[in-house]
């Protein structure tokens, strides 16, 4: 059994204890590797998935880990945070990439917000807000379980993100090209990655990477509260299939 390992993230007070104290997942064994789209026997280094930390802003501002052919996305948990004249509220997201002018590297306010950084993504710079209200809520699993596909766009982020919650646990399953990353805003658990189960709790990071089987068993009366990343998108598309799935049965 491959040891992965499933590590909380902590709650971080600024730009100076975002590198100070900070606990990331690590991976044991060589590096990953996925096979080529072309179907090719080749195999090709698969990029390291998004990290994701939540963070507690305040007036005095928190600088943004913004550098070249970086991709850092914003999104606040509770309260209110500005970037340069953009206003942020629970459910936006602010998705930049490459290094923006000195207007929008600092966040700040009063709030807790969840700040995920992915490396290597290209070296265009830009930056595009999407408001919590542009994605619909999609629910499935009889209503139990709801995820709005916050960011869902390639020309937003390399990645998706998106908001997951409700009471249903999730059978053992793999997604076999894309890393998942989940981080828990609020949960009581377990969460069973690669035959290792492990408490997970409010403000926790998971990383899952391609291929390796993972489930999630709620304590009975429980709800999950998350964000969820996949890198590359394309798993998150079966909310969509399952919604209309429940759709589809009410209606019958």
């Amino acid at each position: 059994m491959r040891p992965w390992i499933l590590v909380g993230v902590e709650l971080l007070a600024g730009s100076a204890a975002a590198c100070h104290g900070e606990r990331t997942s690590s991976v044991a064994g060589p590096p990953l590797t996925v096979a080529p789209e072309d179907g090719s026997s080749s195999t090709l280094p698969l990029p390291p998935p998004p990290s994701g930390a939540f963070q507690e802003i305040t007036a005095r501002g928190t600088q943004l880990p913004v550098a070249s052919c970086r991709e850092v996305l914003v999104t606040p948990i509770s309260g209110g945070a500005s970037v340069g004249a953009e206003r942020l509220a629970p459910g936006d997201v602010l998705a930049i990439r490459g290094e923006p002018d000195s207007s929008a590297r600092t966040l700040t306010g009063q709030a807790l917000a969840l700040v995920v950084v992915a490396q290597d993504v290209g070296c265009v710079t830009r930056a595009r807000v999407v408001r919590e209200g542009q994605a619909p809520e999609l629910t499935f699993m009889g209503g139990t379980m709801h995820a709005h596909l916050d960011v869902d766009d390639p020309d937003v982020a390399s990645f998706y993100l998106g908001r997951l919650s409700g009471t249903s646990g999730v059978a053992p399953h793999a997604h076999d090209r894309s890393w998942e990353v989940l981080c828990a805003i609020d949960a009581a658990g377990v969460f069973t990655l690669d035959g290792n189960d492990a408490r997970l709790g409010p403000r926790t990071c998971i990383s899952v990477p391609p291929g390796v089987k993972h489930s999630w068993k709620p304590d009975p009366g429980s709800n999950l509260n998350a964000v969820q990343m996949y890198f590359p998108p394309g798993p998150e598309q079966r909310f969509k299939k399952l919604a209309a799935e429940d759709r589809a049965d009410h209606d019958r």
